[in-house]
């Protein structure tokens, strides 16, 4: 079988990148393909010499792939593998795992890989969009992060910083709309969804202090719960407990529900 033999090595305009013309086919590489080989014009291989450039320059090719997806943010070692393994599905060129092997070395030898160095990241960012533990805790675990490296890394993460952002957060907030009861509800469970320690949402939200307008918003809720059961095939004691249990779900006291049937002439 006759050699493959390289035809011309051409710079790529406005790319740090190089056309390979060989008379086999022709192929992108990188200025490492070219020292590593020693590649030049007339330079001769093998059928299985050739195989092996094949195989090098592709897996340089998604190495440096790699690099540009680092080089937006970091990524756990869990991310890149994925990250490569969706390239070779969308562009139809597959690594041996041995290549995907190599890619992963040589980027924890230049330090591109660290798992606790994405632990810090992710939790930078999660404390400054107001997130709590719990929440950053599962967006790591997506990462397929340790669980012990987790842990460790979001002890930096405490009752105190919490509180003070539980604090910023609860401040901003005022009460129109509901009864005190089903706002700090509502409070409570959005804190609670972002990751904070339910205890100690429970504990921060009862120190502050917000209107409770139960007897200014009684009126129109009852209306409305009235106006979905009015027409049902109910006895007049039947239509008042289900009036009573849908002002009991928006928040309101048994006592000011009674109050306000007996004012209203309801009962």
């Amino acid at each position: 079988m006759d050699n493959i033999s390289i035809i011309s090595i051409e710079k790529r305009p406005k790319s740090k990148k190089y056309n390979l013309i060989t008379t086999k086919d022709d192929y992108v590489i990188s200025e490492e393909i070219i020292v590593k080989y020693q590649l030049n014009k007339d330079k001769s291989f093998t059928e299985k010499e050739f195989n092996q450039l094949i195989e090098d320059i592709l897996e340089d090719e998604y190495f440096n792939k790699v690099l540009n997806l680092l080089s937006v943010s970091y990524k756990s070692e869990y991310e890149i593998i994925k990250y490569i393994h969706d390239k070779e599905i969308k562009n139809k060129q597959f690594l041996k795992p041995k290549q995907i092997e190599n890619i992963i070395s040589k980027l924890k030898e230049l330090n591109y890989i660290d798992d606790k160095r994405v632990c810090t990241s992710v939790i930078d960012y999660y404390i400054r969009n107001n997130k709590g533990p719990l929440f950053i805790k599962q967006k790591l675990k997506e990462k397929k992060i340790k669980e012990d490296l987790i842990n460790e890394c979001l002890m930096v993460y405490d009752d105190d910083i919490q509180s003070e952002i539980i604090v910023k957060i609860l401040e901003k907030e005022n009460n129109k709309n509901y009864t005190l009861k089903k706002f700090k509800n509502n409070l409570s469970n959005k804190l609670i969804r972002n990751g904070f320690s339910s205890s100690l949402v429970y504990k921060l939200i009862d120190r502050m202090q917000y209107d409770d307008n139960s007897e200014l918003l009684i009126e129109k809720d009852f209306n409305k719960v009235y106006n979905r059961i009015k027409n049902k095939d109910k006895s007049e004691n039947e239509k008042k407990q289900l009036i009573i249990q849908g002002l009991l779900s928006k928040g309101y006291e048994y006592s000011l529900i009674k109050k306000y049937l007996n004012e209203s002439n309801f009962l």
